[in-house]
């Protein structure tokens, strides 16, 4: 029997993620609504999967919003990873 054990939608679940602008010039804000306190760490990786931002040991509690600022980068497709011991969260960013 195949069980899936990620825990990416037991995180999804619980925390509500709103990313905006999206697209944008390289500045975004990553707001969280959590029912419970998480401990997550955030990360953006760029196509070929190099490390362009981390921020680790967040504390998130109710609403709680990040700035991102990637726009010494080059512009393209980008992948936000919001990692806690319950599982993950991917989400696309479009820096233009």
């Amino acid at each position: 029997d195949y069980v899936n054990c990620t825990g990416i939608n037991e995180l999804a679940e619980n925390v509500n993620l709103n990313i905006y602008p999206n697209p944008s010039e390289g500045v975004f804000n990553v707001k969280f609504n959590t029912i419970e306190k998480y401990d997550v760490d955030l990360m953006i990786l760029s196509s070929n999967g190099s490390l362009v931002y981390s921020k680790t040991d967040l504390n998130v509690d109710g609403q709680t919003n990040i700035k991102v600022d990637i726009s010494a980068h080059a512009k393209g497709v980008y992948q936000l990873l919001i990692k806690s011991e319950n599982g993950i969260i991917s989400k696309r960013l479009i820096m233009k």
